[in-house]
This record gives structure tokens, sequence and C-alpha cells, in this order.
């Protein structure tokens, strides 16, 4: 310690980098950014880069001296201009959340992508986010799983599970066919012996469970679900409760829901409906629309608690505002089956409407008999055309028949405004249907 602070003492920069530390971290010596900072400039003056970055830390936190966003970003470009990737990670962050400086996503990448050149693993999996997003550059997956890969690799466990994720939703990486991702799973169920496609699943188990195997909380639920689905690996429920809980303790919503899957159904533990729905009910208090849809599902068929219509209704509800097409679908359909529907027209219309726009096949069908067999001003036999053929397409067998069976409602004029109509709203929906 003596050598050291002799060292310094004589301007020795990375000395006085090091007596900083000393006294800014507590090591060897009682904290004291008043005294941490002395050394820091000292240094900072001779050009070290790091004690350039840690004396912007201590003038934008207000550690050892009066807080100035402004003298730390000066001091932040400095050590970037020197080669530190901390301080161009940490421009980078405050171009990301407008900190100090106007918000600016196309800068705040330029940064991440000079750290990531450099070989920060941090800036590398950062930067593969932006890729993913689209954030700051033009969104190309391929690249995402190329910087990915590259902190992957430098043991970066957070990265590890980012580019599990692209193996798992076939983006970026080798993919049997290029659909839209919320439809691929679909499209290929009946195909999933296809070789690439079961070794895009591995890769994303692979990677998953590096991550989980350190911890990271995303990975946790994503290796549950795996073993739960027996995607990517054999199916095991216990191995997937175990994932589950382990995500749980980490307090993830999405993990406390599949454990009340597994209570639900006795998937790896004895089927017990009440146990189910107090893990529901633990997710759902932290706003998780899934959760709260089972909940109303449990109070609409009175699994696990006495049943119980307008608590259905209020659960369906919460997940319904979050965009649950299923809650949405449900809570239409609860309301239609109310003493007063005919009061709540609108409602009901509105709920299946939001469902139905999200490809939800059974309010599309819903919405045919809505406009087609109300009495009044709903009745439309155009509009209950559009959303019949449109089910059918969706692949309803209600639909189907019921095209069959009033087909001669329909001349060919209205039956070709509704197709050019059904084709238009694929497109901009930018669905693949199975018809």
């Amino acid at each position: 310690m003596d050598d050291i602070l002799e060292k310094a003492k004589n301007g020795d920069r990375k000395a006085q980098l090091q007596m900083g530390q000393r006294y800014s971290l507590g090591l060897s010596q009682k904290e004291d950014y008043t005294e941490a900072v002395k050394w820091y400039k000292l240094a900072a003056e001779q050009g070290e880069p790091f004690a350039q970055y840690r004396l912007g830390s201590c003038y934008w936190q207000g550690e050892g001296v009066e807080q100035d966003y402004g003298k730390a970003l000066e001091l932040y470009h400095k050590a970037a201009k020197n080669g530190s990737t901390e301080a161009m990670n940490v421009i980078g962050d405050c171009y990301t959340n407008g900190l100090g400086v106007n918000k600016d996503s196309n800068v705040a990448a330029t940064w991440y992508l000079k750290s990531a050149n450099l070989g920060d693993t941090w800036a590398q999996r950062i930067l593969g986010i932006c890729y993913m997003k689209g954030d700051g550059v033009d969104q190309n997956d391929f690249e995402a799983v190329r910087w990915f890969r590259k902190a992957a690799y430098s043991d970066d466990r957070r990265a590890c599970y980012y580019l599990g994720l692209q193996y798992d939703r076939c983006r970026g990486v080798t993919q049997p066919a290029i659909v839209p991702e919320k439809w691929y799973r679909r499209l290929f169920i009946r195909e999933r012996e296809q070789d690439q496609f079961k070794w895009n699943e591995f890769e994303a188990v692979r990677w998953y469970r590096l991550a989980a195997e350190s911890g990271v909380p995303e990975a946790l639920v994503k290796m549950g679900e795996c073993c739960f689905n027996g995607r990517g690996t054999e199916k095991n429920f216990h191995e997937a409760i175990k994932w589950f809980l382990q995500g749980a303790d980490e307090d993830l919503p999405e993990a406390k829901y599949y454990i009340g899957i597994c209570y639900l159904y006795g998937n790896g533990f004895k089927r017990i409906s009440e146990f189910a729905l107090r893990w529901f009910m633990k997710a759902a208090e932290q706003g998780f629309a899934q959760a709260q849809y089972m909940i109303g599902w449990c109070y609409e068929t009175g699994e696990g608690v006495s049943q119980e219509y307008n608590e259905a209704a209020k659960w369906y509800r919460l997940a319904a505002e979050q965009g649950h097409s299923e809650a949405q679908f449900s809570l239409g359909d609860i309301y239609e089956r109310c003493k007063d529907a005919d009061k709540r027209e609108n409602e009901i219309l509105k709920w299946y409407h939001l469902s139905a726009e999200q490809n939800n096949e059974e309010a599309q069908y819903r919405l045919w008999q809505f406009y087609k067999f109300s009495e009044g001003l709903k009745q439309d036999d155009l509009e209950a055309y559009f959303w019949c053929q449109l089910a059918a397409k969706n692949g309803s067998r209600d639909a189907k028949n019921d095209l069959e069976l009033f087909s001669e409602d329909y001349d060919s004029k209205q039956k070709n405004i509704a197709l050019d109509r059904v084709n238009k709203w694929i497109e901009d929906h930018n669905q693949i249907l199975i018809d």
C-alpha cells in the first residue's frame, strides 16, 4: 500500500488511479469520495482513461464533488476518446434514456458499436438488442445474432439468453421457411420433424440452459417452458417445475402462472385447483394478463372457487384491457349471456371486434352470428359475410359450414366484395391463414 502511495505521490497515473479506487470503493482505506476525487483528478489530468471515467461518475452522482452532469459528460467523452469502453457505454445510455442530453437512439447505437468493436461484451449484447428491435439501427436479426454470439462466446450469459431467443423464434438463424414470427409455429405444427426446425429448437435450449444455470431470470422461464412442452428437449414436468420455482423465487409472474397451470392440470404436481388459483393470483397481482384471464376462467367455470360470473367478468376485463385476445372474447361472451345483454350490445361488439382484430377465430365467428341474426340496426348481411369468410379462412369449421348453408343468401357481387375485404385484412394484418 505504501509503495502505491509513494508512486502516486511521484506522479504515476496508474498508482493515482488505484488510490482513487481504494478511497471510492473502501479498499484498504475508509471510504472517502473527496479523497478519491483528488486522486482521480490527478490521474485524469495525465490522460488516464479509466480515471477520467471514474471522475465523470463522481460528478454524475455528486460523490465527493458538487453534482454536474455537463462536467460528467465532458469527462466521459475524454475517457471514450482515450479508449474507455465503460465511458462509451455510459454515453450510449445517456442518449438512450435522455440523461443530460436529448434522447437519440441513433447516437446511442453509434456509441455502443464503438464499444462493441473494442470487444466490450456488455456493448455487444446491447447492440444485439438494438438490431433485434430496430432501435437506433435498421432492424436486422442476422446482425443481432452475430453480436449476441460474440458476447455469448465471451461468457455473457444474458447474451446466451437472447441468442436462445433468436433460435427459438427462428430469427436471424437458418429457418425452415420465412413467415411472420407469430405464425411460424402454427404453420409447421405438422412438420416438426424437419431437421432444421428441430435443430433450431435444440440450439435454443442449449443457450437457454447456459443462461438459466447462471440465474438469468428470463432464461429460467424459457427453460421451464421448453421442458413443459417438450420443445428442443424431452418433455419433463418435474424438470419444468424446477425451473419455474426458481423463476418464482426471482418474482417472475410468468413463472408463477406456469406453476398454477401445473397444479391445475396435474402436471408434475397433484392436481389441486385451489393451489392453481393461488398461484394465478400471485401472477395476476403483478399485472400478468394471462394469469388474470385464467382467474376469470376459474370463476366462470367454478374451477377451484365458487362459480361467479361477475367476478369472472372483472378478471376478464383486467386482461382484456391489456389486449389479451381470449379475455376480450370471453368478456364479450359473458356479457352476451347476461340478462341485460340487449342493453350491452355496443360493449359486446366492442370486445368481439378487439378480439377478432387479433385473429381470434371464435370472435370472428361470433361477429358473423351477431351481424347476421341480430334484430334491428345491428343487422348487416355484408358485414356478417365478411367475418364468416375470415373465420372460415382461419380454420373455423362452423364458419365453413355456415358459408355453404347460407351461400344462396349472397350474390356473386356481394361475395366478391367480402372476399376482397378479407384479402385486404390479411395483407394489412400481415397474417398467413390456413384455409
